[in-house]
């Protein structure tokens, strides 16, 4: 492209070249009503091991409804007229129409590729195309993306995707306490940190930093203080925006930090230990008998018990303050498995209070029963769907009648 010409794409995208307002508005009205569309067609279930960036509510269960859907959009869109000044803008659109079908995404980076040649200082299109190498697993572009787009001023999408990449890059390598790792979570928090002073009303922001804090809690050696910002994070998260009160990811982190970094103003009777040992904490407040909505059991698995037809499958998990509570998983996979050492989580825990009799001393602890390992968060992540142990249907005849003797006559 010439030079001039370039000069007057950027004009038009640093607010002149009103007259593409119209057509850009149009654009954005068909996109909204293409993702309308995806966001109600049915779903089928989702793979918590898939794709990071999917919908949260699951694939498409008709995904070639939802292509023919998004090429006709695109053909709409193609009549709409936009002047050179506004085609980085249109190209963004069009990529974000793209990106709602599996078969689109190849064309959406080319799409956000133009736009970056038209107008390098288009944040947006940094952070949509970060989002797309995101998710065909480019982290390290993500990364790169995303920085790109601060490099044009703040903005608190891109910061929030800066924080959550450089969490799963983190992730991905792999490591307790390595000095890369921690230092990917140190400017993960601080990225969530920029954002929230963006739009301190943005409750995505404030979500984002709660998460960033977690990570800091589990990888930086349970540090209270990180559990209770965390949590102070969460809570003002609802309290600026009101729709995050529906989001179930917030209440289930909530609910795994809550156990450590939570505080209790009564304490009950203590569960864990044998009887007449003391008051010892025990790690399991502010948890009690019974149900516990809104609550986690965390810990460390200590050991794992399991009888000839895995049913159930037996957790020991250290809780803190040397209390062990135990954990029996039923429905799972004779395949699956949680090894030693590995962080357990039981939102919403059921406790029951079991005690035994031996050599003449009683002894009790906590016991939790869970119907189904998908329930459960291992290292943080719910186990794949394989986790769960396929339904099986015995047949079996019943046994022939003995024979009978003639009647007599």
């Amino acid at each position: 492209m010439a030079a001039p010409e370039a000069a007057a794409a950027a004009e038009g995208e640093n607010g002149d070249g009103d007259e593409d307002e119209e057509a850009l508005k149009r654009l954005e009205e068909l996109v909204s009503e293409l993702h309308r569309f995806r966001d109600n067609l049915p779903k089928k279930p989702r793979d918590p091991d898939g794709d990071p960036d999917g919908d949260p509510a699951g694939d498409p269960a008709d995904p070639e409804a939802l292509a023919r859907q998004m090429e006709a959009t695109l053909r709409l869109m193609d009549q709409v007229t936009v002047s050179p000044c506004g085609r980085a803008r249109a190209l963004v659109l069009r990529a974000q129409a793209l990106g709602v079908s599996p078969r689109g995404l190849p064309r959406a980076e080319q799409a956000l590729g133009r736009a970056l040649k038209l107008n390098p200082a288009l944040s947006r299109a940094w952070t949509r195309l970060g989002e797309l190498r995101w998710r065909r697993g480019d982290l390290p572009g993500a990364l790169l993306c995303f920085r790109g787009a601060l490099q044009h001023g703040e903005d608190a999408e891109a910061h929030r995707l800066l924080s959550m990449a450089l969490r799963a890059g983190g992730a991905a390598r792999g490591g307790d306490g390595d000095g890369d790792n921690m230092a990917a979570l140190r400017e993960s928090r601080q990225q969530a940190e920029a954002a929230v002073r963006c739009d301190p009303a943005d409750g995505s922001s404030w979500y984002v930093l709660g998460n960033a804090y977690v990570s800091l809690f589990f990888g930086g050696g349970q540090n209270p203080q990180d559990a209770q910002r965390a949590l102070g994070a969460y809570a003002q998260a609802e309290r600026v925006d009101p729709k995050a009160a529906n989001n179930p990811d917030l209440h289930l982190n909530r609910a795994t930090v809550r156990p450590r970094g939570g505080r209790s103003r009564r304490r009950g009777p203590e569960v864990g230990g044998a009887s007449g040992g003391g008051g010892a904490s025990n790690g399991l407040h502010p948890l009690r008998p019974g149900a516990n909505p809104g609550q986690a059991l965390s810990g460390r698995v200590l050991f794992t018990l399991s009888p000839p037809e895995r049913v159930p499958l037996a957790l020991g998990v250290a809780v803190g303050g040397g209390a062990v509570a135990v954990v029996t998983v039923y429905n799972a996979a004779p395949e699956w498995g949680v090894a030693v050492g590995e962080g357990l989580s039981v939102p919403n825990p059921h406790l029951t209070l079991h005690q035994h009799l031996h050599q003449g001393q009683t002894f009790s602890f906590p016991g939790v029963r869970v119907s189904s390992p998908l329930s459960l968060l291992v290292n943080g992540k719910r186990p794949p769907p394989r986790a769960l142990a396929p339904p099986r249907l015995a047949l079996s005849a019943p046994p022939p009648l003995p024979d009978t003797p003639p009647a007599p006559q």
